[in-house]
């Protein structure tokens, strides 16, 4: 009887331990079916290398991109539309926006990376009355290379006060270390003695930053050492360059009244034609002619009635 039971017993022992062997080897199969599972889901869904999963979150704001309805001062008073920080800033660029200002002017200076000025100036936003912002264009011309690669158009009113700059507006550029080379038009008493053909010009070389326009340059007149050779301009002191460009398929070169000051005879009104379409055309007016490009000047718009003998 006790030998029965004892063989009753390891029989019972053997069975639970088969028992757990059976178990242990299921649990691990089922292990195995959910690491499958898993490994599965990664390859297809590409799940992170965790089993823990994360409810999604709001995400981060991102930075606004730098546009140009970013670009004012803090009060407003000033805005920039055509701009971006950090953008090339090439000779001749132009600068257009909304201001309001004490009499409708304000004023803006370019400055090198070093707070050098490299040209300065003012112009006057067409406010329709007074407090109410209008738009202004004004173009930056500089006759030389800035002396380093960044800089800072900055704007600003001048307190009507004391004259301090307030409203200001600072905005970085880059500028383009390169030059270019342009001819330049005017009479010379030697070439072409009394005048004999007044839309005779003759061309000087000048060295400028890239990306200014010829005419720009011509305005500026002859220098002292071309006066001694001959060199004189028929166009009067203080003509601005207001605007250039394309406009209705003519190249149009656009001036202030003063281009049209105490300007008389049919010789001088032909003389500054001359000067500025061999300019702005490189000297090849025949070509240009040829080819119908037309030419066309304005002062502050207006194309009718200037410049009359």
């Amino acid at each position: 009887m006790r030998e029965s039971l004892d063989i009753t017993t390891r029989l019972k022992i053997l069975g639970l331990i088969l028992a757990v062997v059976i178990a242990t080897v299921a649990l691990a199969y089922a292990i195995r079916e959910q690491n499958l599972r898993i490994i599965a889901e990664r390859e297809t869904q590409r799940l992170p290398e965790t089993s823990i999963v994360v409810m999604p979150t709001e995400p981060e704001p991102a930075e606004p991109t730098p546009s140009v309805t970013d670009l004012a001062d803090p009060t407003g008073s000033i805005h920039v539309m055509n701009m971006v920080p950090g953008q090339l800033f090439l000779n001749g660029s132009v600068v257009e926006g909304m201001a309001v200002a004490f009499e409708s002017q304000f004023s803006w200076k370019l400055a090198d990376a070093d707070g050098r000025t490299i040209v300065s100036g003012y112009t006057m936003a067409k406010q329709p009355d007074a407090g109410i912002p209008g738009p202004f264009s004004f173009l930056v011309f500089f006759d030389k290379v800035p002396a380093t690669a960044s800089g800072t158009l900055i704007l600003y009113e001048a307190s009507a006060k004391d004259g301090t700059p307030i409203h200001v507006l600072r905005i970085p550029v880059a500028f383009l270390q390169e030059t270019m080379t342009v001819n330049v038009y005017f009479g010379n008493t030697v070439k072409n003695p009394n005048a004999m053909d007044c839309s005779l010009v003759y061309p000087v070389e000048r060295v400028v930053p890239k990306g200014g326009d010829p005419v720009h340059v011509l305005l500026a007149g002859p220098t002292a050492a071309e006066r001694r050779d001959g060199y004189y301009t028929s166009i009067p002191d203080g003509v601005v360059l207001q605007g250039y460009g394309d406009l209705w398929g003519n190249m149009t070169y656009d001036f202030n009244q003063e281009l049209q000051q105490n300007v008389g005879g049919s010789c001088r009104v032909g003389a500054i034609r001359s000067q500025i379409e061999h300019t702005a055309l490189q000297g090849d007016v025949t070509g240009a002619t040829e080819v119908g490009v037309p030419l066309g000047i304005s002062i502050d718009g207006r194309s009718e009635d200037i410049l009359q003998p």
